[in-house]
């Protein structure tokens, strides 16, 4: 597949900076050499019209499971919930403090719909369990760094942080966790520029510590809100890797 910034989204995410080699195998065509455990990037066509979700991606995982470890789907939503927590960086208290709440209201969601999720796997329900469909929600890309489509050579001064990216629906959404402080001129400036290139921008509110985040899905959209609704079968991303990811 031919990977062009005019009709590509690109995010890395997880490292705090664009990869410079990555940057040079997307613009040679060379995409297996893009996505890598702890600097991850993903590009998006344009013209997808479904969310990137949890299963979108094969997450290139910096030590990955072993199959005997994620037979079953709590241990494969915990292992995936961890692996982003990481990619957070152990110093970043908001955002893991984001992952936590946006997994616990994930398994929250499915829990509430259990039964009407069991009748749509029918014949399947052996296979399927219940946290799988939570691997339907929108992917958070933590510390993303965004270059939406456009024309223009790929540079990496052309990526402008978030906190999180998503992609939904309504397309790209970048989101900046609320932590009640006054918003630097830096961040101001950041936003503008990617609301001019058409991307959503958006506040997070967390709960308070130890409180669950019942409202945190509602608060992020539809997409977030109606995720184990939209598909007809649950999918996980603990599967083989494809060629030429990351290219969603």
């Amino acid at each position: 597949m031919t990977v062009t910034t005019a009709n590509h989204h690109m995010i890395a995410y997880g490292s705090g900076q664009v990869r410079e080699d990555a940057l040079e195998a997307i613009t040679a065509g060379q995409m297996e050499r893009v996505d890598l455990p702890g600097a991850p990037f993903a590009v998006i066509e344009v013209t997808r019209t479904e969310p990137v979700r949890l299963h979108s991606i094969a997450h290139p995982f910096t030590l990955p499971p072993s199959a005997a470890d994620m037979r079953h789907a709590d241990a494969q939503l915990s292992f995936l919930e961890t692996h982003l927590a990481k990619l957070c960086g152990g110093w970043w208290k908001p955002g893991q403090r984001f992952i936590a709440d946006y997994f616990s209201a994930l398994r929250r969601k499915v829990s509430e719909h259990r039964d009407t999720l069991a009748d749509r796997a029918d014949a399947m329900a052996g296979l399927i369990e219940e946290e799988h469909w939570a691997f339907s929600a929108p992917m958070p890309f933590p510390r993303a760094l965004v270059r939406p489509a456009g024309d223009g050579p790929l540079r990496a001064e052309d990526f402008t942080a978030a906190d999180f990216a998503f992609y939904t629906r309504d397309g790209l959404v970048a989101a900046w966790i609320d932590t009640g402080r006054s918003i630097m001129p830096s961040a101001k400036r950041a936003r503008a520029r990617l609301l001019d290139a058409g991307v959503i921008c958006r506040d997070i509110r967390l709960p308070p510590a130890g409180k669950a985040p019942e409202k945190l899905l509602e608060e992020l959209g539809a997409d977030f809100v109606h995720f184990a609704t939209s598909e007809p079968l649950p999918r996980t991303p603990f599967r083989g890797r494809p060629i030429g990811n990351p290219v969603i």
